[in-house]
């Protein structure tokens, strides 16, 4: 999964196929299947689920990929009518090359959001599957061995100890960490973290939130590292990836509990997620603490970035390069790795070599 491949034509995704292109369909996959306890395979799904595709784009260079926008009627002016599902594997070369800085940020925006949403879909499917397994254990007595051993699964997924089916707090936790992040912020950061797409670590690893490893040898040792440091800058197979560790980092890290309990609070009240409001639970994401909250703020105000958490994805894509049909236990079995701490000081991780 840490492997470069930003060079070749045929990339492996790293389990990317059990993931992408079938999360648009599992909210209604959910609902024709979670009345069993074992998950469809795939010649018994549905072929009404087929018409709900994603593309999957790896663009050589910005022109290209701004055809496949086009070509999907996609601009930063009619979100309004849905956002096209899409996985851009890598950013062009040349995006901070030819364009203008305004056409450059459009452009990192449109290639993110709907990564954002699919990811984000996947997380409230994950919810979803997990309240249901709880009402049928509440309802009508003990679960199945497969239905338990899903649950602990996701509780292991999520950084979570004890059996949430018997565990009333373990329940509780594992609910409290399952849930969406707001879309305005995890564009927001990723600009931050990324220079907008250009830094090295996007170009070179395709990570856009400054995630660290400590496994040697992994990843990218940022040119500035003090000595005696071991960590470096993740690597990941493309960006979708970065996106699914960067939300569970905030849905799992004890560094991000203040960023949870303020994402249920706004739950309780019955107040849609905010991303000016949840950026103060990100204090621990950079030793610049509250100056690196107030610019996360400034770029989600100045780039008007909350019209995103309206955003949806479209039941169809007019056209693909990809499609796939992914069982529940697929899916659920294609995590991505967790950042093993946050990153600290993202403005050196920046730094070319």
């Amino acid at each position: 999964m840490l492997q470069q491949t930003s060079h070749t034509k045929c990339r492996p995704f790293a389990g990317l196929q059990l993931w992408l292109t079938g999360i648009v369909l599992i909210s209604g996959f959910l609902l024709a299947g979670c009345q069993q306890s074992a998950p469809l395979a795939p010649s018994q799904v549905s072929t009404a689920t087929s018409t709900a595709i994603v593309q999957v784009i790896e663009p050589d260079d910005i022109e290209t990929l701004q055809k496949h926008f086009k070509s999907n009627s996609y601009s930063w002016d009619n979100l309004d009518s849905g956002v096209p599902p899409l996985i851009v594997t890598r950013f062009p070369e040349d995006l901070g090359h030819h364009l203008k800085p305004e056409e450059k940020k459009q452009t990192f925006l449109l290639s993110l959001l709907p990564m954002v949403l699919l990811a984000n879909q996947a997380i409230e499917a994950e919810r979803e599957e997990i309240q249901t397994l709880f009402t049928r254990h509440d309802h009508k007595g003990l679960l199945s061995a497969e239905e338990q051993k899903r649950l602990q699964e996701m509780a292991e997924y999520y950084k979570l100890q004890g059996d949430p089916v018997t565990d009333r707090r373990a329940r509780a936790l594992l609910l409290h960490r399952v849930d969406i992040l707001p879309p305005s912020l995890v564009l927001a950061q990723a600009a931050a973290e990324s220079g907008w797409g250009t830094s090295r670590f996007a170009r070179e690893g395709n990570n856009l939130f400054g995630q660290r490893t400590y496994r040697t040898g992994n990843g990218i040792v940022p040119a500035n590292r003090p000595t005696g440091e071991t960590h470096e800058v993740k690597r990941f197979g493309n960006l979708f990836d970065s996106v699914r560790s960067y939300m569970r980092n905030l849905n799992t890290h004890n560094a991000y509990r203040e960023f949870r309990e303020l994402r249920a609070k706004l739950r309780r009240s019955d107040r849609p997620l905010n991303g000016v409001i949840l950026a103060s639970g990100l204090d621990a994401y950079s030793t610049r603490n509250g100056d690196y909250i107030d610019d996360v703020r400034v770029i989600i105000r100045t780039n008007d970035l909350s019209r995103t958490n309206q955003a949806f994805l479209r039941a169809t894509a007019p056209s693909s390069t990809s499609s796939f049909i992914p069982t529940m236990a697929e899916l659920l079995a294609s995590k991505a790795e967790a950042a093993e701490l946050p990153a600290r000081n993202p403005s050196a991780l920046w730094a070319n070599p």
